[in-house]
């Protein structure tokens, strides 16, 4: 598999916010694979001078009471987490995933460097799963987009972009072999 979707919760929308949980997927030409996830505890982003952002804060207000479950769930460190996805796929030659050049990525990059751990893959590997969407046609991506099982859940997101990555990606080289993909891999 030489693709990796990430897809970040986090309480802000700039580099240097912090991270609430981490979901990666693994997928090919044809097929996911491989998943991570992981919750994060807020305070080890605060004690590496990652910031919370107020308004973001007010945004998860008024997510769902699915969404917001992370808040809930037990954290792991920020270095412990970061050091599990850096472990977690072979990176070599990955092109790295995330919805939006400037969102996931950036914010991810800057825990790294905040916690002081090497970033795991190339920049030069980083792909925009948003502008991948925006190369397919409105009308046909509506008509096939896979959902997240639950919006706003890191795992649940990366997997649903990883699903719908992989139906654009074929579509646009004009091979439908992925018309059943959501039946077969979610």
């Amino acid at each position: 598999m030489n693709n990796i979707m990430i897809d970040l919760e986090t309480l802000g929308t700039a580099p240097g916010s912090a991270i609430l949980s981490v979901g990666a997927v693994e997928f090919s030409d044809t097929e996911t694979g491989t998943e991570f996830y992981c919750v994060v505890d807020l305070p080890s982003c605060t004690e590496v001078g990652l910031n919370i952002d107020p308004r973001t804060v007010q945004w998860w207000m008024d997510q769902s009471d699915m969404a917001r479950a992370v808040f809930r769930e037990k954290g792991e460190p920020l270095a412990k987490v970061l050091g599990l996805l850096a472990g977690f796929f072979n990176w070599e030659g990955k092109h790295v995933w995330a919805n939006g050049a400037s969102f996931d990525l950036p914010i991810l990059s800057a825990a790294y460097d905040a916690a002081k751990i090497p970033t795991p893959w190339a920049y030069y590997n980083e792909r925009c799963y948003r502008t991948l969407k925006n190369l397919v046609p409105r009308v046909a991506y509506n008509a096939r987009k896979i959902e997240p099982a639950t919006a706003h859940h890191a795992l649940d997101d990366a997997r649903a972009q990883a699903l719908n990555a992989i139906w654009m990606m074929q579509h646009l080289r004009g091979d439908e072999r992925g018309q059943d993909l959501a039946k077969n891999c979610a």
